[in-house]
């Protein structure tokens, strides 16, 4: 659950509503796939629903942390936890579920066909919906970059 927030006491509840929702759901388990599977989709459904629900915060490019700033001036010498801070910033601001797709693609090394499979869309949709991902990603970094 890491990957949907930074803050340990966010990750806390998240984890505990994950817990909440398998128990609730342990009825409707099929036994059909694996058990990891089956967790990790009810994992995923509920950080989506965090990052839904979560009010944005539109300021939060106009207010770059020192730390943040640092390693836009200098990545290559940054610490790695604090280029992923910064990369942990900049998909904040994407919209939910592309932030989703580009989290279980590259943090979650899911292919587009587990995407899709996982998320119930379809292969097409989960293809376009990375390309799209990718392009509002780097123009999110192009106008951080403008910023500082």
């Amino acid at each position: 659950m890491w990957r949907f927030s930074r803050d340990r006491q966010t990750v806390d509840e998240l984890v505990q509503d994950v817990f909440v929702e398998m128990f609730g759901s342990l009825r409707g388990y099929a036994e059909r796939g694996a058990f990891e599977h089956w967790l990790r989709s009810i994992a995923t459904r509920t950080g989506y629903r965090y990052w839904r629900e979560r009010k944005r915060e539109r300021e939060r490019f106009e207010a770059l942390t020192p730390a943040l700033q640092a390693v836009l001036e200098s990545p290559r010498d940054a610490a790695p936890s604090e280029a992923a801070e910064c990369l942990h910033h900049v998909l904040d601001g994407l919209p939910p579920k592309d932030r989703l797709a580009l989290t279980l693609h590259y943090f979650d090394d899911l292919d587009t066909l587990e995407i899709a499979r996982q998320l119930g869309w379809s292969h097409t949709l989960t293809r376009v919906r990375m390309h799209r991902a990718r392009g509002r990603l780097k123009k999110a970094l192009h106008s951080l970059e403008a910023k500082r």
